[in-house]
């Protein structure tokens, strides 16, 4: 490949040491390239000519397009857990919100085991905020994995876009402040303050529950439409692999040992493509509303008589 030569800055003084970063995405690479580098540096000696010093090649690989495929699936599973999970959890929450003011209004004051179990509560919302900054952690890094992977349909797009501003909502400065407002009160809290504050946090997580079944719901569309795009990509390419392999037998350019290998790996991508098609109308079912889709079954007939021939 082309070599390219940066040149970094010098660091001040006598340092011996120092730090440089750049993203390789901005040189253009593509799934399944290659960067080789390295660093060069030369002493200050004017009169006798600079000497240079060298470090060992160093490789950076971009991940190959069905290893970055394997791993949006990954993120896709971890995203759906994890709104699963903070969608169970946020319900949980608001019974225990639900139960701890009626509790409270029996009392004549806020004591030290109410106290003991607000901390409780507390500490439950901020691990509900951790499973949510990993669900947006995942789904970022799937929208990057989506644009070096070619362009994104509209109708995908603009699912992705309803997502990720459902994503920001759920990043609610409201909550964090009226939390660490709880904090700071938590000891001297009187009974009317604790109840006004309950009622805001189960407000507020109730506003947090909608949004969250919202993206659950979407989430879900976009990963079907996704799998939907890919399987059909995938039947076209079998199609044209399979009329190319019936062009060699026709003309015996092959052996026919090699052409009966070549046939059995097409089958068995076949059969791979018929599971996944299975699990794709599984999951439509699974949705609130199911999506109306184009039955691919005449076109998986053909495919499949033309391998039997």
């Amino acid at each position: 490949g082309q070599l390219q030569s940066i040149t970094v800055q010098r660091p001040e003084g006598k340092s011996t040491s120092f730090e440089y970063s750049f993203d390789a995405l901005e040189l253009g690479l593509k799934p399944g390239d290659e960067l080789s580098y390295y660093f060069e540096v030369k002493d200050n000696d004017a009169v006798n000519g600079s000497k240079a010093a060298r470090t060992g090649v160093m490789i950076f690989s971009m991940p190959s397009i069905e290893e970055m495929e394997k791993r949006a699936e990954q993120n896709d599973d971890k995203i759906k857990d994890n709104l699963k999970d903070a969608l169970a959890e946020a319900k949980k929450l608001q019974e225990e919100i639900r139960r701890l003011q009626e509790k409270l209004l029996q009392e004549k004051d806020i004591n030290w085991q109410t106290r003991k179990q607000l901390e409780k509560l507390l500490e439950r919302q901020k691990e509900l905020e951790k499973q949510i900054k990993e669900a947006q952690k995942a789904f970022e890094e799937n929208k990057k994995n989506q644009e070096q992977l070619g362009e994104t349909p509209e109708e995908l797009q603009e699912k992705q876009e309803m997502l990720e501003e459902l994503m920001e909502s759920l990043e609610d400065p409201e909550m964090k402040e009226l939390m660490e407002k709880i904090e700071k009160l938590m000891q001297e809290m009187e009974k009317d303050q604790a109840l006004e504050m309950m009622e805001q946090m189960k407000d507020q997580n109730e506003k947090r529950e909608n949004e969250l079944e919202r993206m659950e719901e979407l989430f879900k569309q976009m990963e079907l439409e996704q799998e939907i795009n890919k399987a059909a990509d995938k039947l076209d390419e079998m199609a044209k692999k399979q009329e190319e392999l019936s062009e060699k037998t026709e003309d015996k350019k092959e052996a026919a040992e090699q052409l009966e290998k070549q046939q059995e790996e097409l089958n068995k991508e076949f059969e791979e493509l018929e599971k996944k098609m299975e699990d794709i109308e599984k999951k439509n079912e699974e949705l609130e509303n199911p999506q109306k889709m184009d039955d691919p079954k005449e076109d998986m007939e053909d495919i499949k008589q033309d391998m039997k021939d």
